[in-house]
């Protein structure tokens, strides 16, 4: 009796563990922000992109958004091409516009499972519904229309810092020694999401994993009858 219920609630333990390995898989982005070339060279700082990512959400559930750029090197070459990020999630209904909006961050202190150092990296948890959507990330202080324009003018960023001493030289303030034409940034989707575009890395179910829960439900219901018998 005893041995059939210890049996019971661990294959029950195992099950719980499983089922938390599949809610928290996740998705990794990693792409860059770059400027524009400026037709007339009057001085000014360089327009720089605002990017969208078309993602659905599958089932209803919470997601979360988590953005890393900061202080950011990874190639590790010393340098961090970085911005101070700002993310949108709007309702795809086909054209978007300000009335799709759902929720923005610019900074946040959830942000630091992911590797962020600063809070200047934007974070977002949020309960969605099945459906599609568009995540626009771009520089603090853009709104929804430059998301929807896919351009931020005038920008500060992007920004380049030397690690080593801190030495920055940004967009807005021109680059005499570093190229400030780009700033690397990685989104990590955690929840029900998926992807049409390219993606750099994944964590899905594994493909014998649902048998595997299966199995052990199957092994704990026969514990729970023996054990009643």
């Amino acid at each position: 009796m005893g041995e059939n219920k210890m049996v019971r609630t661990l294959i029950l333990a195992s099950i719980v563990l499983f089922s938390a390995t599949i809610l928290s898989a996740s998705t990794v982005i990693r792409d860059k922000i770059e400027t524009f070339p400026r037709v007339i060279d009057d001085g000014r700082p360089f327009a720089t992109e605002v990017d969208l990512w078309r993602f659905a959400v599958t089932r209803p559930d919470y997601v979360t958004i988590d953005v890393l750029s900061w202080d950011w090197d990874p190639d590790g070459d010393g340098f961090a091409n970085h911005l101070d990020s700002e993310i949108y999630v709007f309702h795809d209904d086909g054209q978007i516009d300000v009335d799709d909006v759902i929720v923005s961050n610019d900074d946040s202190r959830r942000t630091f499972n992911d590797g962020s150092t600063s809070p200047l990296d934007s974070f977002i948890e949020w309960f969605l519904e099945a459906g599609e959507y568009i995540l626009a990330i771009g520089e603090v202080g853009i709104g929804p229309g430059d998301a929807i324009r896919q351009r931020r003018e005038f920008s500060f960023y992007p920004q380049v810092v030397r690690l080593s001493d801190g030495f920055p030289e940004a967009n807005g303030e021109g680059c005499v020694e570093f190229d400030c034409s780009f700033a690397d940034y990685q989104l990590t989707f955690t929840g029900p999401v998926v992807f049409d575009q390219p993606v750099i890395a994944q964590t899905p179910v594994p493909a014998g994993l649902p048998l595997m829960l299966t199995a052990l439900a199957g092994i704990a219901g026969v514990a729970w009858h023996r054990r009643r018998t």
